[in-house]
Formats: structure tokens, C-alpha cells, sequence
């Protein structure tokens, strides 16, 4: 039985109910005026039935000139999304973003940042957007509003509050905003004769920033990359291709269990963005992760302070992913990022086989070896000991013989007022 049949019956049912209660003709049955009702009344009656975007917790905004419903959800800042908590993504430094892509502004600070999200009737040329999720940062709390619709007729009251927020904001976020969100909703600003609030804002797309950030993925949809490099698993996740046929049944019905899903769904991308955001500022790249652990457990002849290899290991690895962030985008040409590199992975190719890095008889990664040399130099050269400690300790733990990396480890500890421990690495380097 089709939907649209079996709501046709239930409306017939609920029709004869009240003729019986009403008594308006015998055994209840409707006279031919009385029995025309407007799909306004109807559309009430069935969000009295079932409480539409009510029944989610929205609450009606009547700043617009027609309704607009908006579902407020507060995130605390403990909260965990796979192995980042919410404060942990405030805390990263936000300034750093203009180095990953140069469309964000230079000193942007997180309250400063607007994520978006929606969710469309389609893919066509007439879609619109029913939903348009946001995040952000107010105070300690970061909030993800839903702005929602009941039918199409109210979407100017969604656009006008989207483009309100937009503009107490420095910079927008989005994931694959560039090819469909902001396309989209441009379309419909000009539809209803509002002024673009696109023109004038920074724009953050996280799809071609991961490609960049993480390279050598098979995917990069926002699952994977959720999986991959946020460890974070969505459990009964509403598909996406499937949202437009739960719009159009929540249209007739007001049914808010159909929307439920679909909200999750939604916060959950946004979530992730914020996430993505605080993993690409700090190179936190799982493989390099994984990597920079094995070799940091490595056997040495001798032993550093405890969580030094941790540290190493870590740290290390985000450090040096930065520096080669640094040189790969001073080689770019200003369009670089609509003309992302040839060899760049697409959506669908499979990845180049890397070539296997060269190692010694001992285990160690001349390569690797040289790359961290090469970027403690660089810091120790401007002074920034401790910048540079994590990775000196990656390269003693690589090459326990390295007498320059072994020079500068004991400098830094007799900098540090460490002098036994100093001691202790000079003598391993005379050996």
C-alpha cells in the first residue's frame, strides 16, 4: 500500500470520526461542504496530531515574515566525538587555519567561525534546502541550531535567518560547500531577490582541504574521513539518499520520528567539520600516528624521561607534517586549490602505490632521519627549543648514534637545568 494511499484512508477514517462526534449528518457522514478542508487546516490538524518540528524540540521564530522553526542543541565541551573532545577543538590554534587555506582569515579565532550544513529536496535544479544546520561557538558552549521549514513556502524566513547568522561571522565552513551547499542556496537568495551574503565571506571548504591535508585516501566522503582520521563510527545513520523521501512524507504527515534521523544526521556532520577542523590544524594524521608509535617503541641503548617517546612520537610527526604543509603550498601557484595537483587522488581512483621507504640494516629511515634534522635545525636556528624537542627526541629514538641530534637533545636538557641527564646523553654520544 502506498504512502500516499494508506494517509488518503487515514484521513477518510479520522473524517468520519468527527461527523459521528460533530453529528453532522446521519451515521456521521459529512455533507459536501462541511467536508472540504483547506490543506492549511489539514496541515495543522496533522502537526496537532503528530507535533511536526514541535515534537523535536523546535521552537517557532516569528522574526521573519513567515514561520521558521529552529532546533537548539548545546554541546558541552566534554563532549567526545571519536578521539576529540569539543574543548579540544577550541583549543587548537584557529590562527593557524590560514596556513592550510588561504581563504581564511588571518587571526580567526573559533567564535569567529560559522559551520553549515544542509539538507535538500534533491539534487535537481529545482531543489531548495528544508534545513539548513549551523555550529558555533558561543561562550564555552558550542551550539548547533537547525533552522527548519514546514513547507516551501516559508523558505524565505529560513534564508533570511541563515544570512543573519552568516553576518556576525568571519568565516564560513562547509564540507563540499563549495560544489553544492553555497551553489544551492545562492540559487534560492536569488530566487527570492535577497541579497547574496556569499560575496563578501571567507570561505573554508573541508573536502579539498582534507585531499590536501590527508592525501593518499582511497575516499574522502565525510564518513570515511570520520572514520579514518577522527576514529568516530555513526551507528543507524540516516543515508543520505534518503532524506528527500522522509521530507516528503513528513510533509504530509508531520510525523517527527521521520525527521529524528535526519537531524542526528546533521549534527553529526557539523560535529565532525569542528572535529576535522582541530585534527588538520594540528596534523593529527592517524598513518603518521601509527607510524611515529612503532618507531618511537623501538629498542635504544638507553632511556629518555617517561612519556618522552610519547611525545616524540606525536608531536613529532604534526610538527613536521607542518613544515611540509609550509613548503608544499610556497611551491603552489595563487589558484591552487581549484586546481588541485594532477596526481591528486580523485573521489573514485585508487591511490598511487607508495614507493617503500628506504631503511638500514639497523631499522632507521634515512629519509625520515633527515627530514626531522633538517626541520630541528630550522627551529633551533630561531631559537624555539622547545618547539624543536619533541622531534629531536623522534630522531635520537630513530638513530641513537646521531651525534648532532644527540648534541642538541643534551643542550636542550642543560638549557632545561638538567645537567645529570645532559651529562648522561653527551657521555652516550662519545661512546
Amino acid at each position: 500500500m502506498s504512502n500516499s494511499f494508506r494517509d488518503r484512508l487515514k484521513r477518510l477514517h479520522d473524517a468520519h470520526h468527527r461527523g459521528r462526534e460533530t453529528g453532522n449528518g446521519p451515521g456521521g457522514v459529512y455533507t459536501a461542504d462541511d467536508a472540504e478542508v483547506s490543506e492549511d487546516e489539514e496541515a495543522e490538524e496533522m502537526a496537532s496530531t503528530y507535533g511536526g518540528w514541535q515534537g523535536l524540540g523546535a521552537k517557532r521564530c516569528d522574526d521573519y515574515d513567515e514561520p521558521l522553526w529552529i532546533i537548539e542543541t548545546r554541546c558541552p565541551q566534554d563532549l567526545e566525538h571519536g578521539r576529540w573532545t569539543l574543548a579540544g577543538c577550541r583549543d587548537v590554534p584557529h590562527t593557524e587555519l590560514v596556513r592550510l587555506d588561504r581563504e581564511a582569515p588571518d587571526k580567526i579565532r573559533p567564535e569567529q567561525l560559522l559551520y553549515m550544513d544542509v539538507e535538500t529536496t534533491g539534487l535537481g535544479p529545482k531543489a531548495y534546502a528544508f534545513m539548513v544546520g549551523i555550529g558555533f561557538w558561543r561562550d564555552d558552549e558550542f551550539v548547533v541550531d537547525h533552522l527548519v521549514i514546514d513547507e516551501p513556502d516559508h523558505e524565505r524566513a529560513l534564508l533570511e535567518c541563515f544570512a543573519d547568522h552568516l553576518a556576525r561571522r568571519k568565516c564560513l565552513v562547509t564540507f563540499n560547500g563549495k560544489r553544492f551547499d553555497v551553489p544551492l542556496l545562492a540559487r534560492r537568495f536569488e530566487a527570492h531577490e535577497i541579497t547574496d551574503p556569499f560575496d563578501d565571506t571567507a570561505h573554508v571548504d573541508l573536502l579539498p582541504l582534507a585531499r590536501r591535508v590527508f592525501p593518499g585516501l582511497n575516499r574522502y566522503a565525510l564518513s570515511h574521513l570520520e572514520n579514518f582520521v577522527l576514529d568516530f563510527e555513526r551507528v543507524d545513520d540516516v543515508p543520505g539518499r534518503e532524506i528527500p523521501k522522509r521530507w516528503g512524507r513528513f510533509q504530509r504527515n508531520q510525523n517527527p520520528d521521520l525527521m529524528r534521523g535526519v537531524v542526528e544526521h546533521n549534527r553529526h556532520d557539523i560535529v565532525s567539520m569542528t572535529a576535522l577542523v582541530a585534527a588538520a590544524i594540528t596534523g593529527d594524521d592517524p598513518r603518521e600516528r601509527r607510524d611515529c608509535e612503532k618507531e618511537s617503541k623501538k629498542s635504544t641503548s638507553w632511556s629518555l624521561p617517561a612519556g618522552t617517546h610519547e611525545k616524540a612520537g606525536g608531536i613529532a610527526g604534526k610538527l613536521m607534517r607542518s613544515y611540509r604543509l609550509r613548503g608544499k603550498f610556497a611551491r603552489h601557484e595563487p589558484d591552487y586549490k581549484e586546481q588541485p595537483p594532477a596526481d591528486e587522488p580523485s573521489e573514485t581512483s585508487e591511490p598511487p602505490a607508495p614507493a617503500p621507504a628506504p631503511t638500514t640494516a639497523g631499522g632507521e629511515n634515512p629519509s625520515r632521519i633527515r627530514e626531522l634534522h633538517s626541520a630541528c635545525s630550522s627551529l633551533i636556528d630561531q631559537d624555539l627549543w622547545r618547539e624543536a624537542f619533541p622531534m629531536l627526541c623522534e630522531l635520537v629514538a630513530l638513530s641513537p648514534t646521531h651525534d648532532w641530534g644527540l648534541e642538541k637533545l643534551a643542550e636542550y636538557y642543560r638549557r632545561e637545568g638538567n645537567d645529570a641527564l645532559a651529562n648522561e646523553i653527551e657521555g652516550r654520544r662519545h661512546r
